[in-house]
C-alpha cells in the first residue's frame, strides 16, 4: 500500500498522484493512446495523467483523436485524464501544455502563430490553459531562462524525469550525484529560475518513451547503449479538494504539488499554515510545519 493518513474527519484535501509527461507511438515513443491511458490506471494505478506527444508530430485529424481519447478516459472520482501536449522548440525549448477542460486547440511551433514562447503565453492565458517548464538544463532539450518566462500561465517545472534531476547543478555538496544531468546547461537549472524570482511549482515526471506511464522498464536494459543512463520515471503530489478535472487543475494551478523520484512518500508542507505553493507575506516567525511518511528511511528534511 502507499503510505497513509487517518483522519476522523473526512479531509478537506486529499493526495493523488499523477504523471503529466508520456509519448506514444504517434511521436517518439510506443503503445497507442488508448493502450497508455489504460496503462496508466489499470497497471501503474495513476489518479491523474497527460498524454503530451510532440505535437509537432500531429495533423489536426490526430490532434482531434487525441482529444477524443482524453475526454473518454475522463472519469471523475476515479482517473483524470487532461488533454494536453509538448510544444517542442529547438529555439525555446520544450514546453508541455494542459487545458482544464474537454476542448483546446493544438499548440506547435511549427505554426507560424504559435512559434514564439509570447504566442503560446498569449493563446495558453485565452482558453485557461497551464504551461509547464519542460526538463530545464538540459542542453539541447531543456532552454533558457533568459529567452522568456510568464508566471500567469507557466505554473510548473519539471525537476525531474527520466533524464536527470534539473534542481540544482552537480558540482559540490549535490544531494545526488548519480543523477546529475548528462549534458547540462549552467544557467538553466530549477535553482537559476528561482533566484530570477519566478514562483515554479515543482513536479516529478515520466517523459517515459516505452509506452509505461508511472512504471516504466528502460533502466533496467542494458542494451541498445545509453539505455540503462536513463533513470525511473518521477511522480508528483497533488493536493486537490476532489478527483475532478475541475480540482486538479486548481490544485496544479495554485502549485498544491510536490515531486518524487517514483515513489509515493506522504507529503504535506506549509508556512504559517499557508500550504504548500501559496504567496504570502510574514514580518515576524515563521512557523513551519512538514509532515511525511514513506516506505523509504527518511534521512532528512531540509
Amino acid at each position: 500500500s502507499n503510505p497513509i493518513h487517518v483522519d476522523i474527519e473526512a479531509p478537506k484535501e486529499r493526495l493523488f498522484w499523477s504523471e503529466l509527461h508520456c509519448h506514444s507511438f504517434f511521436g517518439d515513443g510506443i503503445r497507442n493512446p488508448e493502450e497508455i491511458h489504460s496503462f496508466a490506471r489499470d497497471e501503474s494505478f495513476l489518479d491523474i495523467f497527460a498524454l503530451t506527444d510532440h505535437v509537432e508530430a500531429l495533423s489536426d485529424a490526430q490532434w482531434n483523436y487525441f482529444r477524443e481519447v482524453a475526454n473518454t478516459f475522463n472519469e471523475p472520482q476515479r482517473f483524470v485524464s487532461f488533454i494536453g501536449g509538448e510544444w517542442t522548440s529547438s529555439k525555446f525549448g520544450h514546453h508541455g501544455f494542459l487545458y482544464p477542460g474537454s476542448e483546446g486547440p493544438i499548440l506547435r511551433c511549427t505554426d507560424p502563430d504559435q512559434d514564439t514562447l509570447e504566442k503560446i503565453y498569449a493563446i495558453a492565458k485565452q482558453h485557461g490553459a497551464m504551461i509547464i517548464a519542460n526538463h530545464p538544463a538540459e542542453d539541447g532539450w531543456g532552454f533558457d531562462w533568459n529567452k522568456g518566462h510568464n508566471d500567469n500561465v507557466e505554473r510548473l517545472v519539471e525537476v525531474y524525469s527520466i533524464g536527470g534531476a534539473y534542481d540544482t547543478p552537480a558540482e559540490g555538496n549535490y544531494p545526488f550525484p548519480s543523477r546529475r544531468v548528462k549534458r547540462p546547461s549552467p544557467g538553466n537549472f530549477v535553482i537559476d529560475g528561482l533566484k530570477k524570482g519566478f514562483r515554479l511549482g515543482m513536479i516529478g515526471v515520466g517523459d517515459v518513451h516505452d509506452g509505461r506511464p508511472g512504471d516504466a522498464l528502460h533502466q533496467l536494459q542494458e542494451e541498445p547503449q545509453g539505455y540503462k543512463e536513463l533513470l525511473g520515471p518521477g511522480l508528483t503530489g497533488v493536493w486537490a479538494k476532489e478527483l475532478t478535472r475541475e480540482a486538479v487543475f486548481e490544485a496544479l494551478r495554485n502549485r498544491r504539488v510536490f515531486a518524487t523520484t517514483n515513489n509515493r512518500t506522504w507529503l504535506k508542507f506549509s508556512i504559517n499554515e499557508h500550504p504548500m505553493g501559496s504567496e504570502f507575506k510574514a514580518g515576524g516567525k515563521l512557523n513551519i510545519l512538514v509532515e511525511a511518511a514513506s516506505d523509504r528511511n527518511i534521512q532528512r528534511i531540509e
